[in-house]
């Protein structure tokens, strides 16, 4: 396989795997209490994500910002997934063509780096303070009639 082919599907394949998600899975309530750790969120012994967490306890405005910040690191990252292919499209015709690289060798690492960034924004954990997690915890259990976590 040629260089000009390999490049190209090499790229395809770090693009498609760095896509970014949002991971709530709308978890309904069971009853259990809420616990929240530097990293990890749990409904009993059941780890959940953030999202559900904050919708488990009854906090929208909490819920409703990571939602925002999810979808906003979403569309950066595709957006910078866009812009990187158009970068690596612009350096092969460009190679190709008149051996000007310019467009894609500003786009590729703009692009490059949006991307990553949008993944990494729509991925953190946790999206807000670990403190504030255990308020909302500590209150939605204290409405069960429990103390604390588990």
């Amino acid at each position: 396989m040629s260089m000009s082919r390999t490049v190209p599907l090499l790229f395809a394949a770090c693009a498609a795997s760095a896509c970014a998600t949002n991971y709530a899975a709308m978890q309904p309530p069971t009853g259990e209490p809420l616990t929240a750790e530097w990293t990890a969120f749990r409904q009993g012994r059941t780890p959940i994500d953030e999202q559900d967490f904050y919708a488990i306890a009854g906090d929208r405005e909490s819920r409703d910002t990571i939602a925002y910040k999810r979808e906003r690191g979403i569309l950066f990252n595709r957006v910078g997934i866009a812009l990187a292919l158009v970068g690596l499209g612009g350096l092969i015709g460009g190679a190709t063509v008149d051996n000007k690289l310019y467009g894609g060798a500003i786009f590729l690492p703009i692009g490059g780096v949006l991307g990553y960034w949008g993944k990494l924004t729509a991925e953190k954990r946790p999206q807000l303070s670990i403190h504030h997690a255990r308020q909302v915890a500590d209150r939605y259990n204290a409405s069960l009639g429990m103390r604390g976590g588990l």
